[in-house]
């Protein structure tokens, strides 16, 4: 078996060539056993033994040679191709490890190995039930698009021919058998983005099938997080609720003091559940009804609120929150939208409590369970928006907000960036427009023509957290990179200035302050989003009040800024505070802020030995006194504030 280039060859005598067969060639074996003619490298991979590549010698001819190369070459790749398509072929018919049930812990198994499944074995299975089927909690498909990385050219630089390595065959069994304690589909509940290595898994399936993304849309339609609880079955049904009159009390103050200015619990559902007696039978529930009583106790002056035996005011609402937190834990199972919602209760409570400096970790903790799930990123296959959709954004977006305001408080790194959301803001519907689980109205909610949203609230206070996030990023970095170009301050601050006039002027008509509201909901949510404007404001011009920045040209006019945004806020939670009798708790924080900014412009002035604004700015200061001190023993933050003063 020559070939023919050796009628070129100058020999006189034509000889046999021992030649190897041509996947010993490939392989750089001599393949030394030929039994039946069949060398023992292709009996052993089962492969047919054969003799039809080229055999070329050097030439002198450059063209003969590259043509010889290029065909070896092609049918190399096609070799490894082939042998690709097998390995995937056997990743496609094996059987898939089943995930744990999330009401179940999952169990750790210290050799590393995964416990096959314990119902069948791969060969009782049929190919059907191998793949797992479509869960109302699986991953959604716009989650997990396609990120092409940029290209690395990592080809050979040498002219030879690229020939498959030896090892390439000796590996495919131990990948497919790693493959094998491998599950294709992540966890129903979880969460995995375009960087995951389960996105890997998913294409190579896809591949192998022939699918893609838009053939499976179907599969993940019904994506319900909020189906299942990961914690009902665990912990037992709570018992120790408060007296039915004063259940009734308490829920009606939560959501009249607290739930109207941050709206992320549904009335009516919630109400309804507790009329059910739902609350008793859940624990999820439960814990949410005792935070609920928890929080509405710092509005009643009812002794039975207080912790048995004692008279201290500042002990209202601990007996219930007692409860819940004795039996929260370091959850493996994915979060619940009850678990969110616990989690923004816990923080409400503990920021007027002896213990504030707990509410970061909670956040922080509510944010990371959060994005386990996926609740920060949008779901686009739901044909008729939910109120169970609905309550998952106002949860998720409610411990964005307190994030980013505690990180500009506490001067800390947030958890969670802008860049890193993309689900949609709570809509602006009221709670009663919205069907109820288990009703037969299948009608888009909308809010009527004409009725301003409560829900609006909100969404007005995400937007203005998201410049309070930018502002917090971009003027109090630690570690601040090298710039050039020294006007840059000034162009964020006046783009910041920008963007919170813009928010100004995008409020709805019953958000924008009014003295003369008739409504009191109104008079509070408008005064509260004001009062969180001029924080802001504050937080944009507050790095130019040192004396190390005298010499920057935002230096006077921030110190103007924010002294008014103080004495602005005052003087309208003064309003506020003669027309309701008391102070929002939520409010008392900026109430101690806009102190400490009169107070550094009193002491300036007079060690200036100017005295223009310093009656006006003392006179503010004792106003700001007096409503913290009307909530000095529900809100121990305002105690606090006036013992440093």
């Amino acid at each position: 078996m020559s070939s023919a280039d050796e009628g070129n060859a100058p020999l006189t005598k034509k000889r046999k060539l021992q030649r190897a067969c041509d996947y010993c060639r490939r392989k750089k074996s001599d393949g030394p056993d030929m039994p039946n003619n069949r060398c023992s490298r292709c009996r052993a991979r089962r492969v047919e033994c054969t003799y039809k590549e080229a055999f070329s010698v050097r030439s002198s001819y450059p063209s003969r040679q590259v043509a010889s190369i290029s065909l070896v070459y092609v049918e190399n790749l096609e070799s490894r191709l082939e042998r690709m398509e097998r390995l995937v072929s056997k990743v496609l018919h094996m059987t898939l490890v089943r995930i744990p049930d999330t009401e179940s812990m999952p169990q750790l198994c210290p050799d590393g190995n995964i416990p096959s499944d314990p119902e069948g074995s791969p060969s009782t299975v049929e190919p059907s039930a191998r793949s797992p089927t479509p869960h109302p909690g699986s991953l959604r498909p716009e989650l997990l698009s396609s990120l092409s990385p940029p290209s690395l050219d990592q080809s050979p630089t040498g002219s030879g021919p690229l020939e498959p390595s030896g090892d390439d065959d000796d590996t495919d069994e131990d990948l497919t058998e790693g493959l094998r304690k491998l599950s294709v589909e992540s966890h129903p509940y979880r969460f995995h983005g375009r960087s995951s290595g389960m996105l890997l898994l998913r294409e190579a399936r896809q591949i192998a099938t022939g699918s893609q993304w838009g053939q499976e849309k179907g599969q993940y339609r019904h994506h319900v997080r909020y189906s299942r609880h990961s914690v009902g079955s665990e912990v037992p049904a709570f018992d120790d609720f408060p007296p039915n009159d004063l259940l009734d009390t308490l829920v009606e103050l939560y959501f009249r003091k607290s739930n109207d200015v941050l709206p992320f619990l549904h009335e009516p559902m919630f109400k309804r559940s507790i009329q059910e007696g739902l609350h008793l039978r859940n624990s999820g529930f439960g814990a949410t009804v005792l935070l609920v009583c928890a929080i509405a106790s710092r509005f009643t002056e009812d002794p039975r609120v207080l912790l048995d035996g004692s008279e201290d005011r500042h002990s209202a609402g601990w007996r219930w929150y007692q409860q819940v937190e004795n039996v929260q834990r370091l959850e493996l199972a994915p979060a619940t939208l009850y678990e969110l919602q616990l989690c923004m209760l816990m923080v409400q409570f503990l920021s007027g409590s002896t213990a504030p400096q707990a509410t970061w970790t909670l956040i922080g903790n509510g944010i990371r369970r959060a994005v386990d799930v996926g609740a920060h990123r949008r779901n686009v296959y739901n044909a008729k928006p939910t109120i169970e959709d609905e309550l998952w954004k106002r949860a998720f977006w409610s411990l964005v907000v307190s994030e980013w305001t505690h990180s500009y408080g506490l001067g800390r790194p947030a958890a969670i960036h802008d860049e890193d959301i993309d689900v949609a803001l709570p809509t602006p519907i009221d709670d009663e427009y919205w069907s109820l689980p288990g009703s037969d109205d299948n009608s888009v909610p909308q809010q009527p023509e004409g009725k301003p949203s409560k829900v609006a609230v909100l969404v007005s206070l995400i937007r203005l957290s998201q410049i309070l996030a930018f502002a917090t990023r971009t003027l109090y970095p630690i570690n601040k990179s090298k710039r050039t170009d020294s006007s840059w301050e000034q162009r964020i601050v006046a783009e910041l200035d920008s963007a919170l006039n813009n928010w100004v002027d995008s409020l709805p008509s019953h958000l924008r302050w009014d003295k003369n509201h008739e409504d009191p909901q109104h008079l509070l949510q408008s005064s509260s989003l004001l009062g969180h404007f001029y924080q802001v404001q504050i937080a944009v011009h507050r790095p130019f009040l040192s004396s190390e920045r005298r010499d920057s040209p935002l230096s006077f006019p921030s110190v103007i800024i924010c002294n008014n945004a103080a004495r602005s806020t005052v003087q309208m939670l003064e309003v506020v505070y003669r027309r309701s009798g008391t102070l929002f708790h939520g409010n008392a924080g900026m109430l101690y802020m806009c102190g400490a900014v009169l107070m550094r412009s009193i002491l300036g002035q007079r060690r200036a030995g100017r005295t223009v604004t310093v009656d006006r700015d003392i006179a503010c200061m004792k106003t700001a006194i007096e409503m913290l001190e009307s909530i000095k023993y529900e809100y121990v933050l305002s105690r606090r504030s006036l013992s440093r003063t």
